[in-house]
Formats: C-alpha cells, sequence, structure tokens
C-alpha cells in the first residue's frame, strides 16, 4: 500500500493545549501543520501557505470559526480548501450553522482519534483528488 499524499493543515484553536495535542497527532499521521491561535491570523496564515485543510474551533475571540469559515470561502475561491469545525457544541442547530457557513465537516472534541484521524483521511482523499 502506498503511503498518504502529504497534506498541509491549519489548525485554528486559541486553547494552547488543544493545539499541541492535535498538532501532535496529525503530525504522526504525516500531515504537515500550521497552527494560529485566532480567526485572523488563521486567515494571515492561509494567505501565506498553501495549507489544504482547515481545523478550526468554533469560539474564538475576534473572529469565530464561522466567520472563519465564510472569510476562507470569500478569499479562497482559486484553490478549494477542506474545513472542519471542531466544536464542543453539538446540537442539530449548531452543525447546521456550521455547514451553512461553509464546514465541510463537523468534529465535536472529545469524539475518538480513530475517528477524528478517519475524517482528516476523508478530508486529505478529497483535496487530492480535486487537484488531480
Amino acid at each position: 500500500m502506498t503511503p498518504p499524499e502529504r497534506c498541509r493543515v491549519l489548525i485554528a484553536d486559541d486553547d494552547e493545549i488543544v493545539q499541541a495535542q492535535f498538532a501532535m497527532l496529525l503530525q504522526r499521521a504525516d500531515y504537515d501543520v500550521q497552527v494560529a491561535s485566532s480567526g485572523e491570523e488563521a486567515l494571515r496564515v492561509l494567505r501565506a501557505a498553501q495549507c489544504q485543510i482547515v481545523l478550526t474551533d468554533w469560539q474564538m475571540p475576534g473572529m469565530n470559526g464561522l466567520e472563519l469559515c465564510r472569510r476562507i470561502r470569500d478569499e479562497h475561491s482559486e484553490r478549494y480548501v477542506y474545513v472542519m469545525m471542531l466544536t464542543a457544541q453539538e446540537g442539530e442547530h449548531d452543525r447546521v450553522l456550521s455547514i451553512a457557513a461553509g464546514a465541510d465537516d463537523y468534529v465535536a472534541k472529545g469524539l475518538p482519534v480513530g475517528e477524528v484521524l478517519a475524517r482528516m483521511d476523508v478530508a486529505r482523499r478529497i483535496i487530492h483528488s480535486l487537484i488531480s
């Protein structure tokens, strides 16, 4: 079996512990990882680096994850960025708001690691099918 193609992930979360946990998890799974502590910083990183996947917290100071999704969709139409919302909000209304804002997937904090990695692999497959 061939190894998966490399993919750069941007983790946007104001919690440094969450950043570190996800960065370590994704690096072990052969992802290149960048981090941002706010929505504004995430947009700056996206403008400077080719991040194919964004894993963003919903609740951040300043620009929240929903607004970040909207801005990514508005500003990055020349190349597709897969956006995964990472949140403790688990209600149906919250999932609908997330998808309506432009998120491709919705991951509740506390999901088993295997499921998070499986969803990341789906994102990687989608991104690589779009650029092939």
